[in-house]
Protein backbone atom coordinates (compact mmCIF):
# COMPACT_ATOMS: atom_id res chain seq x y z
CA UNK A 1 0.00 0.00 0.00
CA UNK A 2 1.35 3.30 -1.02
CA UNK A 3 1.35 6.09 1.71
CA UNK A 4 1.42 9.94 1.13
CA UNK A 5 3.95 11.39 2.53
CA UNK A 6 4.02 13.95 4.96
CA UNK A 7 5.11 17.64 3.65
CA UNK A 8 8.25 17.52 1.76
CA UNK A 9 11.07 19.82 2.67
CA UNK A 10 11.64 21.13 -0.46
CA UNK A 11 8.68 20.66 -3.59
CA UNK A 12 9.64 19.68 -6.92
CA UNK A 13 7.60 21.87 -8.94
CA UNK A 14 7.27 20.96 -13.03
CA UNK A 15 4.40 21.51 -15.39
CA UNK A 16 1.07 19.81 -15.83
CA UNK A 17 2.22 18.41 -19.65
CA UNK A 18 -0.23 17.18 -22.32
CA UNK A 19 0.97 14.41 -23.87
CA UNK A 20 2.33 15.29 -27.04
CA UNK A 21 3.70 13.03 -30.39
CA UNK A 22 6.25 15.42 -31.13
CA UNK A 23 8.17 13.71 -28.53
CA UNK A 24 8.20 10.27 -29.65
CA UNK A 25 11.72 8.64 -29.86
CA UNK A 26 12.17 6.98 -33.08
CA UNK A 27 12.30 2.94 -33.43
CA UNK A 28 15.58 1.01 -31.76
CA UNK A 29 16.85 -1.40 -33.42
CA UNK A 30 17.33 -4.11 -30.23
CA UNK A 31 19.23 -7.16 -32.19
CA UNK A 32 22.17 -8.05 -30.15
CA UNK A 33 25.32 -10.11 -31.01
CA UNK A 34 25.58 -13.64 -29.73
CA UNK A 35 26.94 -14.33 -26.87
CA UNK A 36 26.50 -11.26 -24.94
CA UNK A 37 26.39 -11.20 -21.39
CA UNK A 38 24.52 -9.34 -18.75
CA UNK A 39 26.15 -6.84 -16.83
CA UNK A 40 26.36 -4.77 -13.81
CA UNK A 41 26.00 -0.74 -13.86
CA UNK A 42 26.41 1.55 -10.99
CA UNK A 43 24.27 4.53 -11.12
CA UNK A 44 25.56 7.62 -8.94
CA UNK A 45 23.35 10.12 -8.57
CA UNK A 46 24.70 14.19 -7.39
CA UNK A 47 24.37 12.68 -3.57
CA UNK A 48 23.16 9.69 -3.58
CA UNK A 49 24.47 5.77 -5.40
CA UNK A 50 22.90 2.75 -5.87
CA UNK A 51 22.69 -0.28 -8.37
CA UNK A 52 21.62 -2.21 -10.80
CA UNK A 53 21.69 -4.90 -12.91
CA UNK A 54 20.94 -4.50 -16.69
CA UNK A 55 20.71 -7.12 -19.40
CA UNK A 56 22.00 -6.41 -23.05
CA UNK A 57 19.26 -7.84 -24.76
CA UNK A 58 16.12 -6.77 -24.90
CA UNK A 59 14.58 -5.89 -21.49
CA UNK A 60 11.48 -7.84 -21.06
CA UNK A 61 9.33 -7.67 -17.85
CA UNK A 62 10.54 -10.76 -15.03
CA UNK A 63 7.22 -10.37 -13.24
CA UNK A 64 4.11 -8.37 -13.07
CA UNK A 65 3.30 -6.60 -9.69
CA UNK A 66 -0.36 -7.11 -8.43
CA UNK A 67 -2.99 -3.94 -8.18
CA UNK A 68 -5.16 -2.92 -5.49
CA UNK A 69 -7.48 -0.17 -5.11
CA UNK A 70 -6.70 1.92 -2.28
CA UNK A 71 -8.21 5.36 -3.04
CA UNK A 72 -6.80 8.60 -1.34
CA UNK A 73 -8.66 11.34 -0.32
CA UNK A 74 -8.12 14.69 -2.25
CA UNK A 75 -8.91 18.08 -1.64
CA UNK A 76 -9.95 20.74 -4.43
CA UNK A 77 -7.49 23.62 -3.91
CA UNK A 78 -8.29 25.83 -7.00
CA UNK A 79 -10.78 26.18 -9.54
CA UNK A 80 -13.19 25.68 -11.37
CA UNK A 81 -12.16 28.37 -13.96
CA UNK A 82 -12.44 28.05 -17.57
CA UNK A 83 -8.98 30.20 -17.99
CA UNK A 84 -6.72 27.84 -16.14
CA UNK A 85 -4.65 26.15 -18.51
CA UNK A 86 -1.99 24.25 -15.80
CA UNK A 87 -0.92 24.49 -12.31
CA UNK A 88 2.27 24.14 -10.41
CA UNK A 89 1.94 23.88 -6.10
CA UNK A 90 5.25 24.56 -4.10
CA UNK A 91 5.38 24.37 -0.08
CA UNK A 92 3.86 28.19 0.05
CA UNK A 93 3.21 29.20 -3.65
CA UNK A 94 0.11 27.80 -6.05
CA UNK A 95 1.56 29.28 -9.77
CA UNK A 96 -1.07 28.48 -12.84
CA UNK A 97 -0.78 29.20 -16.11
CA UNK A 98 -3.42 31.64 -17.72
CA UNK A 99 -5.62 33.13 -20.44
CA UNK A 100 -6.16 36.88 -20.39
CA UNK A 101 -7.69 39.06 -22.33
CA UNK A 102 -4.04 40.11 -24.09
CA UNK A 103 -2.82 36.47 -24.57
CA UNK A 104 -1.06 34.23 -21.62
CA UNK A 105 -0.22 35.15 -18.49
CA UNK A 106 0.50 33.67 -15.24
CA UNK A 107 -0.76 33.51 -11.64
CA UNK A 108 0.68 33.94 -8.57
CA UNK A 109 -1.37 33.19 -4.72
CA UNK A 110 -0.27 32.07 -1.51
CA UNK A 111 -1.73 28.95 -0.48
CA UNK A 112 -5.28 30.20 0.98
CA UNK A 113 -5.09 33.41 -0.47
CA UNK A 114 -5.97 35.67 -3.29
CA UNK A 115 -4.00 35.03 -7.02
CA UNK A 116 -2.82 37.98 -8.65
CA UNK A 117 -2.76 37.23 -12.18
CA UNK A 118 0.01 38.91 -14.54
CA UNK A 119 0.74 38.87 -18.28
CA UNK A 120 3.48 38.17 -20.44
CA UNK A 121 4.63 40.08 -23.60
CA UNK A 122 2.80 39.61 -26.43
CA UNK A 123 3.61 36.70 -28.43
CA UNK A 124 5.21 34.84 -25.57
CA UNK A 125 4.11 31.57 -23.77
CA UNK A 126 4.51 30.47 -20.31
CA UNK A 127 6.36 26.86 -20.33
CA UNK A 128 6.89 25.66 -17.10
CA UNK A 129 7.50 27.61 -13.69
CA UNK A 130 8.62 26.54 -10.28
CA UNK A 131 8.61 28.09 -6.67
CA UNK A 132 10.96 27.51 -3.72
CA UNK A 133 9.64 29.07 -0.40
CA UNK A 134 8.41 32.65 -2.07
CA UNK A 135 10.53 32.72 -4.86
CA UNK A 136 8.89 32.41 -8.17
CA UNK A 137 10.25 31.31 -11.55
CA UNK A 138 8.72 31.32 -14.63
CA UNK A 139 10.44 29.88 -18.40
CA UNK A 140 8.79 31.49 -21.40
CA UNK A 141 8.98 31.47 -24.67
CA UNK A 142 8.60 33.88 -27.71
CA UNK A 143 8.00 31.39 -30.74
CA UNK A 144 7.96 34.25 -33.63
CA UNK A 145 11.88 35.66 -32.66
CA UNK A 146 12.68 32.02 -31.30
CA UNK A 147 13.72 32.99 -27.72
CA UNK A 148 13.50 32.09 -24.13
CA UNK A 149 13.97 33.36 -21.04
CA UNK A 150 14.50 32.29 -17.12
CA UNK A 151 13.17 34.52 -14.71
CA UNK A 152 12.56 35.09 -11.38
CA UNK A 153 9.12 37.14 -10.19
CA UNK A 154 9.35 39.65 -7.47
CA UNK A 155 7.54 40.15 -4.48
CA UNK A 156 6.42 43.77 -6.41
CA UNK A 157 5.52 42.21 -9.63
CA UNK A 158 8.61 43.26 -11.16
CA UNK A 159 11.13 40.96 -13.75
CA UNK A 160 14.70 39.57 -12.92
CA UNK A 161 16.36 38.05 -15.78
CA UNK A 162 18.40 35.08 -14.99
CA UNK A 163 18.77 33.21 -17.93
CA UNK A 164 18.27 33.74 -21.42
CA UNK A 165 19.29 32.34 -25.11
CA UNK A 166 18.02 32.54 -28.56
CA UNK A 167 17.48 28.81 -30.26
CA UNK A 168 15.66 25.85 -32.11
CA UNK A 169 11.54 26.49 -32.08
CA UNK A 170 11.16 22.94 -31.33
CA UNK A 171 13.07 23.12 -27.83
CA UNK A 172 11.34 24.02 -24.78
CA UNK A 173 13.07 24.34 -21.71
CA UNK A 174 12.34 22.20 -18.85
CA UNK A 175 12.35 23.65 -14.77
CA UNK A 176 12.67 22.01 -11.41
CA UNK A 177 13.73 22.75 -7.87
CA UNK A 178 16.41 21.17 -5.55
CA UNK A 179 17.05 22.04 -2.63
CA UNK A 180 18.91 24.98 -2.88
CA UNK A 181 19.60 24.58 -6.92
CA UNK A 182 17.30 25.14 -9.75
CA UNK A 183 17.76 23.10 -12.57
CA UNK A 184 16.39 23.76 -15.81
CA UNK A 185 17.60 22.95 -19.96
CA UNK A 186 18.14 24.93 -22.48
CA UNK A 187 20.60 24.65 -25.78
CA UNK A 188 24.46 25.77 -26.19
CA UNK A 189 25.83 27.12 -29.05
CA UNK A 190 26.04 23.87 -31.17
CA UNK A 191 22.47 23.48 -30.58
CA UNK A 192 23.33 20.70 -27.47
CA UNK A 193 20.70 19.79 -25.07
CA UNK A 194 22.09 20.90 -21.62
CA UNK A 195 20.85 20.66 -17.61
CA UNK A 196 21.76 23.57 -16.30
CA UNK A 197 21.69 24.85 -12.60
CA UNK A 198 21.75 28.07 -10.96
CA UNK A 199 22.70 28.69 -7.19
CA UNK A 200 19.42 29.78 -5.69
CA UNK A 201 21.77 31.75 -3.19
CA UNK A 202 23.99 33.27 -5.46
CA UNK A 203 21.81 33.04 -9.02
CA UNK A 204 24.14 35.34 -11.09
CA UNK A 205 25.22 32.88 -13.09
CA UNK A 206 23.88 29.55 -14.74
CA UNK A 207 26.64 26.27 -14.44
CA UNK A 208 26.07 23.80 -17.02
CA UNK A 209 25.85 20.24 -15.11
CA UNK A 210 25.63 18.46 -18.27
CA UNK A 211 25.51 18.57 -22.21
CA UNK A 212 24.27 15.64 -24.52
CA UNK A 213 26.05 15.32 -27.82
CA UNK A 214 25.60 17.49 -30.77
CA UNK A 215 22.13 15.95 -31.99
CA UNK A 216 21.35 13.97 -28.57
CA UNK A 217 18.02 13.95 -27.38
CA UNK A 218 17.59 15.21 -23.60
CA UNK A 219 13.74 15.82 -22.10
CA UNK A 220 11.40 15.02 -19.26
CA UNK A 221 13.77 16.83 -16.63
CA UNK A 222 12.91 14.85 -13.41
CA UNK A 223 14.08 16.01 -10.21
CA UNK A 224 12.94 13.99 -6.93
CA UNK A 225 15.44 15.17 -3.80
CA UNK A 226 18.48 14.83 -4.78
CA UNK A 227 18.42 12.62 -8.03
CA UNK A 228 18.02 14.80 -11.21
CA UNK A 229 17.04 12.72 -14.27
CA UNK A 230 16.61 12.91 -18.11
CA UNK A 231 15.33 10.91 -20.85
CA UNK A 232 18.21 10.60 -23.20
CA UNK A 233 18.34 8.94 -26.88
CA UNK A 234 21.93 8.77 -29.21
CA UNK A 235 21.15 10.63 -32.65
CA UNK A 236 22.14 6.86 -34.28
CA UNK A 237 19.40 5.10 -31.99
CA UNK A 238 16.31 4.03 -33.87
CA UNK A 239 13.87 4.52 -31.38
CA UNK A 240 14.41 3.84 -27.78
CA UNK A 241 15.39 6.25 -25.36
CA UNK A 242 17.21 5.52 -21.94
CA UNK A 243 16.02 7.36 -18.20
CA UNK A 244 19.62 8.61 -17.78
CA UNK A 245 20.57 10.03 -13.49
CA UNK A 246 22.88 13.56 -13.82
CA UNK A 247 25.77 12.17 -11.88
CA UNK A 248 28.12 14.54 -10.33
CA UNK A 249 30.87 14.69 -12.34
CA UNK A 250 28.57 15.71 -15.31
CA UNK A 251 27.74 12.20 -16.53
CA UNK A 252 24.52 10.65 -17.57
CA UNK A 253 24.14 7.25 -16.42
CA UNK A 254 21.70 5.20 -17.74
CA UNK A 255 19.45 3.63 -15.13
CA UNK A 256 16.83 1.50 -17.73
CA UNK A 257 19.85 -0.33 -19.56
CA UNK A 258 18.73 -1.82 -22.82
CA UNK A 259 14.93 -1.08 -21.68
CA UNK A 260 12.74 1.02 -24.96
CA UNK A 261 11.73 3.79 -22.99
CA UNK A 262 9.55 6.55 -24.57
CA UNK A 263 9.75 8.95 -21.05
CA UNK A 264 10.38 8.21 -17.62
CA UNK A 265 12.05 9.61 -13.97
CA UNK A 266 13.92 8.09 -11.32
CA UNK A 267 14.10 8.88 -7.38
CA UNK A 268 17.08 7.99 -5.06
CA UNK A 269 15.43 3.99 -4.62
CA UNK A 270 12.82 3.97 -7.61
CA UNK A 271 12.78 4.01 -11.81
CA UNK A 272 9.52 3.95 -13.86
CA UNK A 273 9.09 4.29 -17.40
CA UNK A 274 6.40 4.48 -19.97
CA UNK A 275 7.38 2.25 -23.27
CA UNK A 276 6.52 3.90 -27.01
CA UNK A 277 3.76 3.54 -28.73
CA UNK A 278 3.67 1.01 -31.33
CA UNK A 279 2.30 2.48 -34.66
CA UNK A 280 -0.96 0.52 -35.84
CA UNK A 281 -1.42 -0.34 -39.89
CA UNK A 282 -2.28 3.00 -40.85
CA UNK A 283 0.50 4.57 -38.91
CA UNK A 284 -1.43 5.79 -36.19
CA UNK A 285 -0.60 5.41 -32.57
CA UNK A 286 -2.11 5.32 -28.95
CA UNK A 287 -0.74 7.51 -26.29
CA UNK A 288 -3.46 6.23 -23.46
CA UNK A 289 -2.76 3.03 -23.83
CA UNK A 290 1.38 1.85 -23.66
CA UNK A 291 2.71 -0.69 -21.19
CA UNK A 292 4.34 0.88 -17.88
CA UNK A 293 7.53 -0.48 -16.47
CA UNK A 294 9.72 -0.02 -12.94
CA UNK A 295 12.74 -1.71 -11.77
CA UNK A 296 12.71 -4.48 -8.96
CA UNK A 297 16.03 -5.22 -7.35
CA UNK A 298 17.30 -4.23 -10.84
CA UNK A 299 15.17 -6.08 -13.01
CA UNK A 300 12.42 -4.50 -15.29
CA UNK A 301 8.43 -5.21 -13.95
CA UNK A 302 5.26 -4.75 -15.79
CA UNK A 303 3.51 -2.26 -14.00
CA UNK A 304 0.52 -2.80 -16.00
CA UNK A 305 -0.65 -0.04 -18.96
CA UNK A 306 -0.84 4.07 -18.86
CA UNK A 307 -0.58 6.76 -20.67
CA UNK A 308 2.58 7.60 -22.84
CA UNK A 309 4.73 10.36 -21.26
CA UNK A 310 2.66 10.69 -17.77
CA UNK A 311 4.98 8.85 -15.05
CA UNK A 312 6.60 10.98 -12.01
CA UNK A 313 8.58 9.89 -9.50
CA UNK A 314 7.51 12.30 -5.68
CA UNK A 315 9.42 11.05 -2.30
CA UNK A 316 10.50 7.77 -4.49
CA UNK A 317 6.90 6.97 -5.30
CA UNK A 318 6.15 6.53 -8.81
CA UNK A 319 2.41 8.28 -9.77
CA UNK A 320 0.90 7.69 -13.62
CA UNK A 321 -2.18 8.38 -15.23
CA UNK A 322 -4.22 5.02 -16.59
CA UNK A 323 -7.09 6.05 -18.82
CA UNK A 324 -10.19 3.19 -18.67
CA UNK A 325 -13.73 3.23 -19.96
CA UNK A 326 -14.82 3.19 -16.58
CA UNK A 327 -13.27 6.26 -15.48
CA UNK A 328 -9.65 7.64 -15.62
CA UNK A 329 -7.50 6.24 -12.58
CA UNK A 330 -4.08 7.73 -11.38
CA UNK A 331 -1.70 4.70 -10.28
CA UNK A 332 0.98 4.89 -7.59
CA UNK A 333 3.71 2.41 -7.04
CA UNK A 334 7.24 1.84 -5.38
CA UNK A 335 9.36 -1.43 -5.44
CA UNK A 336 8.43 -3.55 -3.12
CA UNK A 337 4.73 -2.36 -3.09
CA UNK A 338 1.92 -3.29 -4.67
CA UNK A 339 0.38 -0.77 -7.24
CA UNK A 340 -2.32 1.24 -5.63
CA UNK A 341 -5.50 2.71 -7.81
CA UNK A 342 -5.40 6.41 -5.42
CA UNK A 343 -8.19 7.91 -7.74
CA UNK A 344 -10.49 6.91 -9.71
CA UNK A 345 -12.69 9.76 -11.98
CA UNK A 346 -16.62 10.06 -11.03
CA UNK A 347 -17.50 9.66 -14.34
CA UNK A 348 -21.27 9.13 -14.76
CA UNK A 349 -20.88 7.58 -18.79
CA UNK A 350 -20.64 8.33 -21.81
CA UNK A 351 -20.96 12.43 -22.11
CA UNK A 352 -20.18 12.72 -18.41
CA UNK A 353 -16.85 11.61 -18.47
CA UNK A 354 -13.43 14.20 -17.13
CA UNK A 355 -10.62 14.93 -18.45
CA UNK A 356 -8.05 13.85 -16.12
CA UNK A 357 -4.31 15.26 -16.36
CA UNK A 358 -0.98 13.50 -15.47
CA UNK A 359 0.10 13.29 -12.19
CA UNK A 360 2.44 15.74 -11.00
CA UNK A 361 4.57 16.00 -7.40
CA UNK A 362 3.09 18.08 -4.51
CA UNK A 363 4.63 18.72 -1.09
CA UNK A 364 3.77 15.11 0.62
CA UNK A 365 2.00 13.98 -2.07
CA UNK A 366 0.64 14.63 -6.08
CA UNK A 367 -2.31 16.77 -7.40
CA UNK A 368 -4.19 16.22 -10.89
CA UNK A 369 -5.97 18.71 -13.09
CA UNK A 370 -9.37 17.21 -14.09
CA UNK A 371 -12.47 19.14 -15.88
CA UNK A 372 -15.78 18.30 -17.46
CA UNK A 373 -17.91 15.95 -15.43
CA UNK A 374 -21.76 15.52 -15.50
CA UNK A 375 -21.82 19.43 -14.98
CA UNK A 376 -19.02 20.01 -17.88
CA UNK A 377 -16.92 21.40 -15.18
CA UNK A 378 -14.11 23.88 -16.12
CA UNK A 379 -10.80 22.80 -14.90
CA UNK A 380 -10.20 22.51 -10.90
CA UNK A 381 -6.63 21.32 -8.90
CA UNK A 382 -7.34 18.42 -6.53
CA UNK A 383 -4.53 17.33 -4.34
CA UNK A 384 -3.77 14.12 -2.24
CA UNK A 385 -3.38 14.11 0.86
CA UNK A 386 -6.24 16.69 1.18
CA UNK A 387 -5.39 20.33 2.70
CA UNK A 388 -7.21 22.92 4.81
CA UNK A 389 -6.74 25.21 2.13
CA UNK A 390 -8.00 26.83 -1.62
CA UNK A 391 -6.66 29.52 -3.65
CA UNK A 392 -8.81 32.17 -4.66
CA UNK A 393 -8.87 32.82 -8.56
CA UNK A 394 -9.57 36.33 -10.31
CA UNK A 395 -12.27 36.50 -13.02
CA UNK A 396 -11.50 34.67 -15.94
CA UNK A 397 -10.75 36.04 -19.06
CA UNK A 398 -10.26 34.54 -22.40
CA UNK A 399 -8.22 35.32 -24.99
CA UNK A 400 -9.70 36.62 -28.60
CA UNK A 401 -8.47 35.48 -32.11
CA UNK A 402 -5.00 37.47 -33.22
CA UNK A 403 -5.15 36.36 -37.17
CA UNK A 404 -1.83 39.00 -37.20
CA UNK A 405 0.07 37.13 -34.32
CA UNK A 406 -1.28 33.83 -36.10
CA UNK A 407 -0.15 34.76 -39.48
CA UNK A 408 3.49 36.17 -37.87
CA UNK A 409 3.83 33.03 -36.15
CA UNK A 410 3.32 30.52 -38.66
CA UNK A 411 5.26 32.60 -41.26
CA UNK A 412 8.31 32.79 -38.76
CA UNK A 413 8.56 29.34 -37.75
CA UNK A 414 11.03 27.01 -39.61
CA UNK A 415 8.74 23.90 -39.29
CA UNK A 416 6.05 25.76 -40.92
CA UNK A 417 7.43 28.74 -42.97
CA UNK A 418 7.79 26.25 -46.40
CA UNK A 419 4.45 25.24 -45.95
CA UNK A 420 2.64 28.68 -45.07
CA UNK A 421 4.01 29.80 -48.64
CA UNK A 422 1.84 28.16 -50.46
CA UNK A 423 -1.48 29.69 -48.79
CA UNK A 424 -2.63 32.46 -49.03
CA UNK A 425 -3.51 34.66 -45.42
CA UNK A 426 -7.19 34.28 -46.07
CA UNK A 427 -7.05 30.50 -46.47
CA UNK A 428 -4.36 29.80 -43.32
CA UNK A 429 -6.55 32.21 -41.14
CA UNK A 430 -9.78 30.00 -42.73
CA UNK A 431 -7.90 27.07 -41.77
CA UNK A 432 -7.42 28.01 -37.80
CA UNK A 433 -10.95 29.05 -37.68
CA UNK A 434 -12.54 25.84 -39.21
CA UNK A 435 -9.54 24.14 -36.71
CA UNK A 436 -11.51 26.52 -33.74
CA UNK A 437 -15.14 25.20 -35.27
CA UNK A 438 -14.29 21.85 -35.09
CA UNK A 439 -13.48 21.70 -31.47
CA UNK A 440 -16.34 24.09 -30.25
CA UNK A 441 -18.92 21.68 -32.16
CA UNK A 442 -17.26 18.60 -30.69
CA UNK A 443 -19.71 16.37 -27.96
CA UNK A 444 -19.52 15.66 -25.47
CA UNK A 445 -17.06 18.94 -24.63
CA UNK A 446 -15.05 16.67 -22.36
CA UNK A 447 -14.08 14.66 -25.18
CA UNK A 448 -12.27 17.35 -27.73
CA UNK A 449 -8.83 16.49 -26.87
CA UNK A 450 -9.45 12.91 -26.96
CA UNK A 451 -10.98 13.43 -30.71
CA UNK A 452 -8.23 15.65 -31.75
CA UNK A 453 -5.40 13.47 -30.93
CA UNK A 454 -7.27 10.95 -32.68
CA UNK A 455 -5.48 9.24 -35.52
CA UNK A 456 -8.16 9.26 -37.52
CA UNK A 457 -8.38 13.23 -36.89
CA UNK A 458 -4.81 13.74 -37.66
CA UNK A 459 -4.74 12.23 -40.70
CA UNK A 460 -7.87 14.20 -42.28
CA UNK A 461 -5.58 17.27 -40.79
CA UNK A 462 -2.74 16.34 -42.27
CA UNK A 463 -4.62 16.01 -45.92
CA UNK A 464 -6.94 19.13 -45.36
CA UNK A 465 -4.34 21.24 -44.67
CA UNK A 466 -1.48 20.02 -46.79
CA UNK A 467 0.85 19.41 -44.40
CA UNK A 468 4.05 17.01 -44.81
CA UNK A 469 3.64 14.95 -41.84
CA UNK A 470 2.26 14.90 -38.17
CA UNK A 471 5.06 16.97 -36.66
CA UNK A 472 3.90 20.05 -38.96
CA UNK A 473 0.54 19.80 -37.76
CA UNK A 474 1.65 19.68 -34.33
CA UNK A 475 3.43 22.64 -35.03
CA UNK A 476 0.39 24.37 -36.64
CA UNK A 477 -2.00 23.55 -34.36
CA UNK A 478 0.09 25.25 -31.69
CA UNK A 479 -0.03 28.35 -33.46
CA UNK A 480 -3.66 28.22 -34.21
CA UNK A 481 -5.01 27.65 -31.07
CA UNK A 482 -2.17 29.71 -29.11
CA UNK A 483 -3.23 32.78 -31.37
CA UNK A 484 -7.13 32.17 -32.52
CA UNK A 485 -9.08 30.03 -29.58
CA UNK A 486 -6.68 30.17 -26.75
CA UNK A 487 -9.12 28.50 -24.51
CA UNK A 488 -8.00 25.12 -26.76
CA UNK A 489 -4.45 25.79 -26.36
CA UNK A 490 -3.77 23.45 -22.94
CA UNK A 491 -4.77 20.70 -25.62
CA UNK A 492 -1.42 21.02 -27.61
CA UNK A 493 1.59 22.09 -25.04
CA UNK A 494 4.06 20.14 -22.95
CA UNK A 495 4.58 20.02 -20.13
Amino acid sequence: MIQLRTPLATAMIVSVAVLAASCTPAPMDTTVEPGTQPSTTTITGPTSTFSTTTSTTTSQPTAQVPVVTDLADWSIVAGPDASLLAAWVSDSVFLAKMSTEVGEGYLVAPLGGEGVVRSVPPGWIVQQAAAVGDRVFVVMDDEIEQESKLIEVLPDGGEKALYEYSGSPMFASEIGVSGDSLYFTSLDDTDSICVRRLDLANASQAEDVVCGEPGQSMFWLSIDGPTVSVVTGSPDANGCAQVSVVGPAGNLDNVTGDACVFQGAAGDTTVVWTVPPVPDSQGGVDYFDVPVRGLVDGEPADLGRGAAGSVVVCDNVAYWLRPQTDGTEIRAWQPGDEISVIYRSPDEGPGKRYATSKPRCAPGGVYIQRAGGPNDTATEVLLAPPVDWTVQIPEPTVGQPDPDTYLATVSAQSILSTWASTKTPQELVALAEQACADLDAYEPAEDRYQYMMDPATEAEWIQRAGFSDATQLWFWRQAATLTMCPRYYQFTVGE
